[in-house]
C-alpha cells in the first residue's frame, strides 16, 4: 500500500467538484468561512473552475469533472486534493479517469466522504493509494466541530494518529466483552459500494487478496436497517466477510425498528465470526473520525467506548 507524503503546514490544498459543486447560499457561506479559516492556518487554496456550478446534479460533464480530477491530482504544486462536497452523480466519471497515470503517479491524499466514496475507493482498491474518508471541505470549521476538523488537518500533518468518539457517544458490539482487533481498512459509503459491485471499479477481491488482514467499514446513508439487512446479505453472499478481521458500521440516519426487526438483530443475524462495532462515528451523523481507506488501523473497544490507532509504519 502507498501511503502518500503528510503535508506540511502551508500546504497548498486543491478543492475542486468531482460531484456536485456549491450551489445555495448556505453552501457558499459555510465554504467561504471554512476556507478563511484554513487559510488562517496558513494553507493556500487553489480552486478547480467547476467549483460554484451546479446543473443537472452535477459540476459539469461527466468527463470534464474527470478531467479536472486528474489535473489536480498530477499537479506537483498541489499537496493534496479536497473535494468540496458530496453528490449523486461522481460514479460517472470514472470510465474517464486514467488510472494508470494514477498508479505510476506519486501518491497523494484524496480527502471526502458520501458520493467521494468513488474516489476513495478505487484509489485505494486499484491504485494500492491510500486516501481519506472523511468531511468535505465546505464542512470543515462549519458542519464539523473544531475538534473533528482539527483531527482531520492533524492526521494531514502526521501530527495525530489516534482518535476516539466525540463526546458520549457510546457503540454496540456483536460480543459482550470488550474488544481489540486490528487490520487494514476498506470501505466508504455504502450505498455507492453496493453501485460499484460487478464493475470493473470495484476491485475488492484484488484488495482482499493482497491484503488478507483488512476491516470493513462503512456508512448506510440512504438505507433503513432493512436495507442494511440487504446489503450484508449480499456482501456476505460474495464473501466478503470470510477472511476480515473486524467489521465497523457507522451511525445510522434511519436506524428505526421495522415491523419488529431492529438493528441489533440485523447485526445478530450476519453471524459472523469476527468483531462487529456499529454506531461508530464515521460518514454522515454528526462529528466524524477520519478513516483513513488502506491505513492500517488497529481498533478497541471499552466499556462502549470506541478507539482508532493508525499504524503507519506497518508495511504488509
Amino acid at each position: 500500500m502507498r501511503i502518500p507524503k503528510y503535508i506540511h503546514e502551508n500546504a497548498t490544498i486543491g478543492v475542486l467538484a468531482p460531484s456536485l459543486g456549491i450551489g445555495s447560499e448556505k453552501y457558499l457561506y459555510e465554504y467561504l468561512k471554512s476556507k478563511e479559516k484554513l487559510e488562517e492556518l496558513g494553507f493556500k487554496i487553489i480552486e478547480s473552475k467547476n467549483l460554484f456550478v451546479v446543473e443537472k446534479a452535477q459540476s459539469n460533464t461527466p468527463k470534464n469533472r474527470a478531467k479536472e480530477f486528474m489535473k489536480f491530482y498530477l499537479d506537483e504544486k498541489i499537496d493534496f486534493v479536497w473535494s468540496v462536497s458530496g453528490g449523486e452523480r461522481e460514479i460517472e466519471i470514472l470510465p474517464y479517469l486514467d488510472f494508470e497515470k494514477l498508479r505510476k503517479a506519486n501518491p497523494k491524499w484524496f480527502v471526502g466522504f458520501s458520493d467521494n466514496t468513488n474516489l476513495v475507493h478505487t484509489l485505494t482498491t486499484k491504485c494500492d493509494v491510500a486516501s481519506i474518508y472523511a468531511m468535505n471541505m465546505l464542512e470543515c470549521f462549519t458542519q464539523q466541530s473544531e475538534e473533528s476538523s482539527f483531527d482531520l488537518l492533524n492526521l494531514l500533518l502526521q501530527e495525530k494518529t489516534e482518535f476516539s468518539q466525540y463526546g458520549d457517544e457510546e457503540v454496540k458490539t456483536n460480543r459482550k466483552n470488550n474488544m481489540k482487533f486490528e487490520g487494514r481498512l476498506i470501505g466508504g459509503n455504502l450505498d455507492i459500494l453496493m453501485n460499484l459491485i460487478g464493475t470493473e471499479y470495484e476491485g475488492v477481491k484484488y484488495f482482499i487478496k493482497k491484503y488478507p488482514d483488512f476491516i470493513w467499514y462503512f456508512e448506510p446513508f440512504d438505507y433503513n436497517i432493512c436495507g442494511l439487512k440487504r446489503c450484508l446479505w449480499q456482501m456476505q453472499q460474495l464473501g466478503y466477510f470470510e477472511k476480515c478481521k473486524g467489521i465497523l458500521i457507522g451511525k445510522m440516519r434511519y436506524s428505526e425498528d421495522i415491523m419488529g426487526l431492529t438493528l441489533d438483530d440485523v447485526i445478530r443475524d450476519l453471524d459472523v465470526k469476527v468483531p462487529v462495532v456499529y454506531n461508530v462515528q464515521v460518514g454522515h451523523v454528526g462529528d466524524t473520525m477520519p478513516f483513513m481507506n488502506g491505513g492500517y488501523a488497529k481498533i478497541e473497544v471499552r466499556n462502549k467506548k470506541f478507539k482508532i490507532t493508525y499504524d503507519l509504519t506497518y508495511k504488509k
